[in-house]
């Protein structure tokens, strides 16, 4: 709860989580990745990938630091270390 609550206070706008959404369509991991990077164009790198794929888990982490129009997107199957990667993100990013 410690990071999630960092995050909010990181962000002037909305934070969002969302776990197995693959899950509601009937998707697998690999499919819905493959979906994400065709309409979105996401990168998500091979390892975490591989580790989505094991765990059967999608993490999702979307913030709006600055403005309800911009944002960061992650993607990961650790739904901790996702949280901590955008938490230096936004540090870093001032």
């Amino acid at each position: 709860m410690k990071k999630l609550l960092e995050l909010v206070a990181l962000c002037k706008c909305s934070v969002s989580i969302v776990v197995n959404d693959h899950k509601d369509n009937y998707q697998g991991v690999e499919a819905y990745i493959s979906d994400l990077r065709t309409i979105y164009e996401e990168e998500i790198e091979e390892e975490i990938l591989n580790g989505m794929i094991a765990n059967d888990t999608i993490v999702c982490l979307r913030v709006y630091p600055d403005t309800p129009v911009g944002f960061n997107v992650a993607y990961h199957y650790d739904v901790d270390i996702l949280m901590d990667e955008m938490i230096k993100h936004l540090k870093e990013e001032g």
